[in-house]
């Protein structure tokens, strides 16, 4: 059966609209964002922070959202889309039902893999806290999209957070707001001085000592920011290295790696799947247990993981070796 075709100009417009009013380009409450750190130690008003930009605490909720435009995708006839098509921006409640079919669980674990990356980034002696309530989407979504406009506003309305916050240094944890924070943000936005390093380079940096070795086989996946973009290809490597860690490469890998079929899935996610199922295919030629190091990647991976190879995050892993 031919797949229809989504509205894309309105899944667009729609994604926009929510960004406005949400922050973040789902209408989701902002307070899934900084939930995970309630209840812990880390203090709010200092100059260097843990900067999540939202997108493991997004993963459970773009899952759901991908899953509601597949099967529109698949559905029969054109009634759906002509239903949707023109108030694809007023489905605000529809939505919020697909927020109620969020897994607990799912949610936690990525919860759990924040955690785990502020106890490895604790563990190097660095002082730093978080924003809370005021850690902010980067918008990288809207520019992945050509939203120059609404990338642009959004841009402008974190730095402004970031300024006001007396924040002075970021550290990052995923590849998408990395990118964006370090690379297109100091382009677009006057005075933009905030320096920005991501965690993996962080730990590197510190020249992590290991607590123990673990002696494991994995198939390593390389995100395209990390890789192609940011040249964080070699630091996650040695941290695994130092920790008796086999690292198997994929045929493509490295500053030529694969892409995992994000984030393409909010537009197409038959064409996400296909991309996917291409890549998995190729991690699983030498090993069933895969790290991943970018929430998306590990989300589109494990949409297609009908063979039920191991997909962990390279958190996961590290906190095996040093905490």
């Amino acid at each position: 059966m031919k797949k229809m075709t989504l509205p894309i100009k309105e899944i667009l417009n729609m994604m926009v609209s929510f960004d406005k009013k949400y922050g973040i380009p789902f209408p989701v409450s902002t307070e899934i964002i900084y939930k995970w750190a309630l209840g812990t130690d880390l203090p709010k008003n200092t100059d260097t922070v843990i900067y999540t930009g939202g997108l493991y605490q997004l993963v459970p909720y773009i899952k759901e959202f991908t899953n509601y435009l597949e099967s529109i995708e698949e559905a029969k006839g054109t009634s759906i889309i002509m239903k949707f098509g023109e108030r694809f921006i007023s489905l605000t409640d529809f939505f919020a039902k697909i927020v109620v079919n969020v897994s607990k669980d799912e949610l936690e674990k990525q919860y759990s893999i924040i955690r785990n990356i502020v106890e490895l980034i604790k563990s190097t002696g660095t002082d730093f806290g978080y924003l809370y309530d005021k850690d902010m989407y980067t918008g990288v979504l809207l520019f992945d999209y050509g939203l120059k406009d609404a990338f642009k506003e959004h841009a402008e309305s974190v730095h402004k957070n970031l300024k006001e916050s007396g924040v002075k240094a970021v550290i990052t944890i995923d590849p998408h707001t990395t990118y964006i924070l370090k690379t297109i943000y100091p382009k677009i936005l006057k005075d933009f001085n905030i320096n920005v390093i991501n965690y993996l380079e962080l730990l590197y940096k510190f020249k992590m000592k290991p607590k123990r070795e673990i002696h494991e086989s994995f198939t390593i996946h390389d995100p395209c920011y990390y890789a192609r973009n940011l040249n964080i290809i070699t630091q996650p490597r040695e941290l695994l290295l130092n920790g008796g860690v086999k690292i198997n490469e994929p045929f493509r890998t490295k500053e030529l790696t694969f892409c995992c079929g994000s984030p393409v899935e909010t537009l197409s996610p038959s064409l996400s799947k296909e991309i996917a199922k291409t890549r998995l295919e190729e991690l699983v030629l030498t090993s069933d247990r895969i790290i991943t190091m970018c929430p998306m990647c590990n989300l589109s991976l494990s949409r297609v993981n009908e063979k039920n190879a191991s997909i962990e995050d390279i958190s996961e892993v590290l906190k095996k070796i040093y905490l």
